[in-house]
């Protein structure tokens, strides 16, 4: 990619690719930094659910940013030859992945306040020295960990698909057809 003033670029990386990775970043290390606060009983545990809603939330980010492959040969192409065109199975497995996971989640939307409560009791359970019973405010804290953190490992994980991925699969079709 060229340096230009609409794409101006530091070290070699396109400004919107740093501002987005900053501010993503941060946030979770700001969600990172609540987590330090809060003064968990067992800190090694809410450290690795924070990891694992991460990576989740970062599974779904990506399943759902999954760019789409153009449907058209590239206008370039001879007449009567046949161009190589990417595989796009991912696509397609991301495209059913999506609309069964956006079907599935409309359908049992009343059953979510049950569902994270749930989840909620169950992590809570984990990061204290004894049951939630306890220290009734590790509940709640742990809602807020599950919810925050899978939000921000999609965001994350659908930004990096779409603005870094979708660079390397045109990078690698303009590969294939040239």
């Amino acid at each position: 990619m060229a340096h230009t003033l609409r794409n101006p670029q530091w070290l070699g990386i396109d400004r919107d690719m740093w501002l987005t990775g900053t501010i993503v970043i941060g946030s979770i290390l700001n969600g990172m930094g609540a987590v330090l606060m809060f003064h968990v009983p067992k800190f090694a545990a809410a450290f690795m659910w924070t990891l694992a809603c991460l990576s989740v939330g970062s599974l779904l980010g990506l399943l759902f940013g999954v760019p789409r492959a153009a449907s058209s040969p590239p206008s370039d192409t001879p007449a009567g030859s046949r161009a190589l065109s990417a595989n796009t199975n991912i696509e397609q497995i991301s495209d059913w992945l999506t609309k069964l996971l956006v079907g599935v989640g409309l359908v049992e939307l009343k059953e979510l306040p049950g569902g994270l409560s749930a989840a909620a009791h169950f992590v809570a359970a984990g990061l204290g020295n004894a049951s939630p019973n306890n220290d009734p405010q590790l509940v709640p804290f742990a809602a807020a960990l599950i919810i925050f953190f899978l939000v921000e490992g999609f965001l994350g994980g659908y930004l990096a698909t779409r603005i870094f991925f979708q660079r390397v699969f045109e990078r690698s079709d303009r590969d294939l057809s040239g």
